[in-house]
């Protein structure tokens, strides 16, 4: 045989064992893995207008053709929510006063409430964990989202901050006061700069392009000023108007900012400051910032005006329409998908076609005048109101909920909900399930409904408790009777990692029941795969108990023992010997390292005449060890495998020895030759089948010349 094709073969098998060594599951891993999406309705509203870009825009899964009431809270002293909610994975988070509040977004219960010195009038600002908010004593607050608690707190600015805390991706905090001064702090609180516009802030909130490092800031004075994020340095200063700039709104597609100021000025700028267009005549007041919506700006006036811009051109008003108002703060507007939500200091919210400018049709909250703009988010619209109250009115409901009376503890059960869309256009939200007070969902799943009809959907739900417990689809509930079973684990297995052939060897395992009631286990002990006994034991509610098996294992290798999910290696060793030898003598030694079945199909023999073959011709490489494959080869030649003598030294004879050995051991029959690496499964036995090819084409080859 030519040493080429010696070459080729032998790098044929260390391949074929390659793939046999890879663990298991690996060649499967890519195909089986799979992403989840984020849980509940699409569209988080975090911060003042939505985002660091103060767009007031958002995208959620249905157009709004009907808004219904769905709660209101009530905080019990009549004071004022001066700026919109911010919504966050199912929190709706508050300015209150001297307070911030957090309501659950499913039902208007309140989370959690800290106080803070002075009044925030801005909009809670969340980010990883956070709420920031900043107060009219010149506080600037970290609490953390899920139970208020104080982060950090801040108190450098000398003046009142009416604006909004805005925070970067890396949780830099910037806000505006009305010491004249914007200020930046890292997020554990330090103060990173500070900047001097040269005239108080007054009532605005940064507008944050983290692509351009450019953080852009209005003043009363009318001046417009961009600041490099990172440092505070001023870029550049222009003077807009006459009266006060509102928080500023950049449109990122055309690198374009745009104000509004108290005197009625609606004006863009570029980044570099040049401005693109102002319209000084249409408004006689504006006291909200604009929302972007589909490259128009979109801006509501102290009269009750209404009109979208086109940002890009020359800020000619696309459409105008007018509302009644009470005429101190005007209209504040909101936008997402094809509307936008103009909202007045009447008290009544005007729902209009963002492209047409057209009114669909009016919600009138319960409470009192309605301030600011409202937060959209998903499905649904949040308001605050200047008595405190925070509403919330969905354009896709949930009408009913149904389960089960009773179900068991741990076990799955179905609960059917049915749902209504109000809207103009078919809805995709996401929705779940929430049992009992967890804190997420259950089952969340994309319902698709079309526009103005209703349609119902099955969860599954499990609960890891028992009794009484609640289940719970948008605000509708029902009740259901858990009841208590024993829920049974394996924790821990211990053996000692070596015994000697029929040695009494003691093993055991933990068995934990979490469940609530009491009851009986049955333990199964395996060895490599096959069922060797099986004990029974009863453990309390909530107890954890041992279970004992003895076992005498016949033959020297390592086994894997396993009693449920608990697995360990016993390696057999030969009586007074330290481990077994790594290949085969005349004397039938075990092969250590491999781990057997148990079920006597282990063959004991030396290395094969393929083997020896391979190892004398190419010296260089470490075949990996293959004795029991290649048996299987040598016993299917008949008398051909005495050709192999000259190198093997005997290997028929040791073969029919330890034969002999084996059968008279325990009155057990002579195992078959199978390959007794750690390898299991389907895959594995392929594996096994190309090797054994392999082999015999080796041997043949070596036969013929």
């Amino acid at each position: 045989m030519s040493d080429t094709s010696r070459r080729a073969l032998v790098a044929l098998v260390l391949a074929v064992l390659t793939v046999a060594a890879a663990p298991a599951g690996m060649l499967g891993s890519v195909a089986a893995s799979s992403h989840t999406g984020n849980a509940g309705n699409t569209g988080a509203w975090s911060s003042y207008q939505a985002d660091t870009t103060n767009t007031g825009n958002t995208t959620t899964p249905v157009q709004f053709g009907g808004l219904n009431f769905e709660w209101g809270t009530d905080s019990g002293d009549g004071t004022d929510i001066a700026s919109s909610p911010a919504v966050v994975d199912g929190t709706v988070y508050v300015g209150d006063d001297d307070e911030v509040r957090a309501y659950s977004v499913a039902d208007g219960s309140e989370t959690w409430s800290a106080t803070v010195n002075g009044q925030v009038y801005g909009t809670p600002a969340v980010h990883d964990g956070a709420v920031y908010a900043a107060t009219e004593d010149g506080y600037v607050y970290s609490l953390d989202a899920s139970d208020g608690s104080q982060n950090w707190e801040a108190s450098d600015p000398n003046g009142a901050i009416y604006g909004s805390a805005t925070v970067a991706s890396d949780g830099t905090v910037y806000v505006a006061s009305n010491d004249g001064f914007v200020y930046a702090y890292a997020s554990d609180g330090s103060l990173s700069w500070s900047h001097d516009l040269g005239s108080a802030a007054g009532r605005t909130t940064p507008a944050l392009d983290e692509d351009n490092d450019a953080l852009f800031v209005g003043d009363r004075s009318g001046a417009l000023h961009r600041l490099d994020s990172g440092d505070g340095n001023e870029q550049w200063q222009v003077d807009v108007a006459g009266g006060a700039i509102n928080a500023p709104a950049v449109h990122d597609e055309t690198e374009t900012v745009v104000v509004t100021a108290t005197d009625g000025t609606v004006a863009a700028y570029d980044f570099d400051g040049n401005q693109q267009w102002s319209d000084t005549s249409t408004y006689d007041g504006v006291f909200s910032s604009p929302a972007i919506h589909k490259g128009v700006a979109v801006v509501g006036s102290q009269s009750g005006i209404v009109a979208a811009h086109d940002i890009d051109s020359s800020g000619s008003a696309v459409w105008t329409e007018t509302y009644d108002t009470a005429g101190t703060l005007g209209i504040a507007v909101s936008t997402a998908n094809d509307t936008v939500f103009a909202a007045g200091d009447n008290g009544n919210i005007t729902v209009i076609d963002a492209d047409a400018g057209e009114g669909r049709f009016q919600v009138e909250p319960n409470g009192d005048t309605v301030a600011t703009a409202p937060a959209i988010s998903g499905t649904d619209m949040f308001i605050g109101t200047d008595d405190g109250t925070v509403e919330k009115f969905a354009a896709l409901r949930v009408t009913s909920v149904s389960a089960p009376d009773t179900a068991e503890q741990a076990s799955p059960f179905t609960v059917d909900a049915t749902f209504e869309n109000t809207g103009s256009t078919s809805a995709s939200p996401n929705w779940g399930v929430v049992v009992g007070d967890d804190t997420s969902a259950q089952d969340v799943q994309q319902i698709d409904i079309a526009a103005d009809s209703t349609t119902t959907v099955s969860f599954e739900a499990t609960h890891d408790g028992s009794g009484s417990t609640t289940v719970r689809v948008g605000r509708q509930t029902e009740t259901v009777d858990v009841q208590a079973r024993s829920i049974f684990s394996v924790t821990s297995i211990s053996a000692p990692s070596s015994t000697t052939e029929d040695e009494a060897t003691t093993i055991t395992a933990d068995i934990q029941n979490s469940g609530d009631a009491s009851g009986t286990y049955t333990a199964e002990l395996k060895v490599n795969g096959t069922l060797r006994d099986t004990k029974e034991i009863t453990v309390n509610a909530g107890s954890t108990d041992t279970v004992t098996f003895e076992h005498e294992f016949k033959y020297v290798r390592n086994n894997e023992v396993t009693i449920g999910s608990q697995s360990t290696i016993v390696t057999v060793t030969e009586d007074g010997t330290s481990g077994g030898s790594s290949g085969g003598s005349s004397g039938g030694g075990g092969d250590a390292g491999n781990v057997d079945d148990d079920t006597e199909t282990e063959t004991d023999e030396p290395a094969t005449e393929s083997e020896t073959e391979s190892t004398e011709d190419e010296t260089e490489t470490e075949a990996p060890e293959t004795e029991t494959a290649t048996e299987s080869v040598e016993d299917d030649q008949g008398d051909d495998s005495s050709s192999g003598s000259d190198s093997d030294g005997g290997t028929e004879d040791s073969d029919s020895s330890g034969e002999n050995d084996d059968s008279d051991s325990g009155g057990e029959s002579e195992p078959t030759a199978t390959v007794t690496t750690e390898g299991s499964g389907p895959g594995f036995t392929a594996v096994v089948a190309l090797l054994a090819i392999v082999a015999a084409a080796l041997l043949a080859t070596r036969r013929d010349e």
